[in-house]
């Protein structure tokens, strides 16, 4: 890694945590040269699981579909700060991504993304759930999405 200042890749990791459970490091570093710090942030790729889709195409994960997904998700609430929705739909993202790794599958189906992101956020915030499970529905009526979102969670806390 270069320092974003001057360039110059001999840096100096001055401090280092592990965040989010262990799955992210946060490090502080030191150039050198210039004696400009800045941070990082390592985490675990999960590019290595593909992603099964429903007409049985195959791609790799993508962090960003799944964060913008629930970011869109949570924007859709009246009121709400654009920043906080971020930060949330960071965490979200953290937390399906953790059960994503706990399952140690390779090949993942969308419908079994959706699960997971849909146990997290319904216990986070039901309406961003409604509204992320609206999304995934979209060519049905709101009452329709409404009574197919009650049976899924009924089916769920079984």
């Amino acid at each position: 890694m270069k320092c974003p200042f001057c360039e110059i890749e001999e840096l100096i990791v001055t401090n280092s945590r592990q965040t989010f459970k262990g799955y992210s490091t946060w490090r502080r570093k030191k150039c050198a040269s210039c004696l400009n710090t800045f941070t990082t942030y390592e985490e675990v790729n999960l590019n290595y699981i593909i992603v099964k889709k429903k007409d049985s195409t195959k791609k790799r994960y993508s962090r960003v579909k799944l964060f913008s997904s629930i970011l869109n998700s949570c924007l859709k609430l009246k009121n709400v700060d654009t920043g906080d929705c971020a930060k949330n739909a960071q965490e979200y993202t953290n937390e399906v991504e953790e059960l994503m790794i706990k399952n140690k599958q390779k090949i993942i189906t969308t419908n079994e993304i959706f699960n997971l992101t849909l146990g997290v956020l319904t216990k986070k915030d039901i309406r961003i759930a409604m509204n992320y499970f609206s999304y995934f529905y979209k060519s049905k009526r709101n009452e329709e999405i409404k009574k197919d979102f009650e049976n899924l969670m009924s089916k769920s806390s079984h």
